[in-house]
């Protein structure tokens, strides 16, 4: 995790230097000095805090005029961490996110002024791993990672209810708005323009990658996903001592695992795996096998479904622009994997994260119809509408009908999923946060010449890259995910569906391109654990805590949530389906989150 902290502002505007003197002057005076200016120009100043992830750093532009924040490698074939001093120079700043991704790849913000000094922008990578969310005060920018950062400045924010609502009553839900009015997250590859006082977002355009440069030849594309992997992994595990890998018992986690043995690196790694015994989440048997097969050694810890230690544990949250529910599930097993890695002395937590949507884990029938828009000639097609009725469980000639609609009728694309699960305990008259058109993926704009495959890909990258936030001051280390790193993404979206799902399996061409690095008994399974029944014993040996905290909490007070909507399964006289679960730990999440705000009768919040 990176901490940094920018002003950004106009340098004709007065009022907003004044206003960035006076910000600056509170907060140096409030930190320790382990922090540092990176840039210091009028109308952009960067500070950054001494990282506690060894992998991260600081990278200043030679002209001064910018500065990078969290870490870069060099772009394939010879991939590599870069040094500052390494960094080529950049002939115009209206090129500066080509002139980052064209050249380099990792997990970064970058800060940069226009030579004219008319414009400042701002580029999120795209693998969304470091957060960044701004704020506007008096004609001044102010972005950062951690809103902790900023205590001593005695900001007030105002509760932001559609999107609490749209948190309980949507599954996912990726917005740059957050349960903050006054405070706005950049999504994942997002670019900002800040020039005279306004600010402009465009998003990140994967669309074009798809478009253009094809690998459409299986064994290319086997050996092209087996190197560059090698090649991510290796260069990620040389900014680190010593690595603690998940494994979850499936293929991804295993192949991460298996890169390393390939790569010499097995001796730096020990495994942890998380089980709940007599369900569907205890895949000890996998994980074994796959630490075996690497000649490392295996942790083994049995997941916690104490519903009282879960809400405690939910108190320990710092303050964040918005709730978070991923972080309130991973908080139970934070002491466990934090002394796992303390006992072996791992600087770093791997997963195996983004193997479902970068080795493309779906049932969708598209393969047929990627196939047809993207040949002129109808050889092989029969074998990839086979291949695709047997993937998606149709029937041959609902794939071939789907197919010829995608040839011959562009517009008619697959509708993006949206989940809309929660809506049965919002209060009467609390609309379900947005309008459908709001919620439209910024990288479906323009999509005519995408396959429909590739687009569902898209929306499944979209997902996984504005998924997950880190638990500042609470994970030690950090956790990493090797293969959500920009040059896999670039190279799955060149990769058609129906290479990457050949013979009608998910993951095929994954399974096949690491089949001496994986078990056999990983390559062949088909399913996959399931978290479910330990969701549901949290809900059922904590209802009572989870009644206290809810029935008669903040959501109930602000009229977002319906009491009666939530008691007779709080209270366990009645049975809750699946569906139920996501919006009941949304509102879980929700009620931690607002322990750190103080409402007036204005709804204004302080920390």
């Amino acid at each position: 995790m990176q901490h940094y902290v920018a002003l950004v502002w106009a340098p004709d505007d007065k009022r907003a230097g004044r206003e960035a003197t006076r910000v600056r002057e509170v907060l140096l005076y409030s930190w320790d000095p382990i922090w540092e200016p990176l840039v210091r120009t009028d109308g952009l100043v960067v500070y950054s805090k001494t990282p506690v992830d060894a992998a991260m750093s600081a990278y200043v532009l030679a002209d001064g005029r910018g500065t990078i924040v969290g870490r870069l490698f060099s772009s394939p074939p010879n991939v590599r961490p870069i040094r500052s001093a390494e960094l080529a120079p950049v002939s115009h700043v209206a090129s500066i996110d080509r002139w980052l991704q064209d050249r380099y790849w990792g997990q970064y913000v970058g800060f940069f002024r226009t030579p004219n000094d008319s414009k400042v922008c701002v580029l999120r990578d795209c693998s969304g791993h470091i957060p960044c969310f701004y704020l506007y005060l008096n004609g001044l920018y102010l972005f950062f990672s951690d809103l902790a950062d900023l205590q001593a400045l005695h900001l007030r924010f105002s509760i932001n209810k559609r999107y609490l609502s749209a948190f309980i009553s949507r599954q996912p839900l990726h917005v740059r708005e957050t349960g903050l009015n006054e405070v706005t997250e950049l999504l994942a590859g997002d670019r900002v323009t800040v020039a005279a006082g306004s600010c402009h977002i465009s998003p990140w355009n994967p669309r074009s990658i798809v478009a253009d440069r094809a690998i459409d030849n299986y064994d290319e594309a086997s050996s092209s996903l087996v190197t560059l992997s090698e090649s991510i992994i290796a260069a990620w595990a040389t900014c680190y001592r010593r690595i603690l890998l998940t494994l979850s018992g499936g293929l991804d986690s295993a192949i991460v695992l298996g890169c390393l043995k390939r790569l010499g690196l097995a001796d730096r790694v020990v495994c942890v795996t998380q089980y709940t015994p007599g369900t569907a989440d205890d895949e000890r048997l996998y994980a074994r096998s796959a630490a075996q097969m690497a000649g490392v050694s295996l942790t083994e810890l049995p997941r916690i479904s104490d519903g009282r230690l879960y809400i405690e544990k939910l108190d320990l949250l710092p303050p964040d622009p918005r709730p978070d529910i991923s972080k309130t599930d991973r908080l139970l097993f934070l002491d466990a994997l934090n002394g796992v890695a303390d006992e072996f002395g791992c600087d770093t937590l791997w997963t195996g994260q983004g193997g479902d949507q970068i080795f493309l884990q779906v049932h969708h029938p598209y393969g047929a119809a990627d196939y047809l828009i993207q040949h002129r000639t109808l050889s092989g097609f029969a074998s990839v509408v086979y291949q695709s009725a047997l993937l998606s469980r149709h029937s041959v000639w609902s794939v071939l009908s789907d197919a010829l609609s995608y040839k011959f009728r562009r517009g008619c694309l697959p509708p993006a999923v949206v989940g809309g699960r929660g809506s049965r305990f919002l209060a009467e008259g609390v609309p379900a946060g947005y309008a459908e058109e709001s919620l439209a993926l910024p990288w479906r704009g323009g999509s005519e010449r995408i396959p429909p495959g590739k687009l569902d890909q898209l929306d499944l990258l979209f997902d996984l890259l504005n998924r997950h936030k880190p638990i500042i001051g609470l994970e030690r280390p950090y956790e990493q995910h090797p293969l959500i790193s920009q040059p896999l993404l670039e190279l799955s979206l060149r990769i058609p569906t129906y290479h990457l799902l050949r013979g009608g399996r998910q993951r095929s061409l994954a399974r096949a391109a690491f089949a001496d690095r994986v078990p056999a008994g990983i390559l062949m399974r088909e399913d996959k654990g399931s978290v479910t029944e330990h969701v549901r014993s949290i809900l059922r040996e904590g209802a009572p805590y989870i009644r206290e905290r809810l029935l008669d909490g903040r959501l109930v007070s602000l009229g977002i949530i319906r009491r009666s909507a939530l008691e007779g399964i709080l209270r366990q006289e009645e049975t809750f389906a699946k569906d139920d679960l996501f919006p009941i730990f949304a509102s879980i999440a929700i009620e931690a989150w607002m322990q750190h705000w103080t409402l007036n009768s204005a709804q204004s919040v302080a920390a």
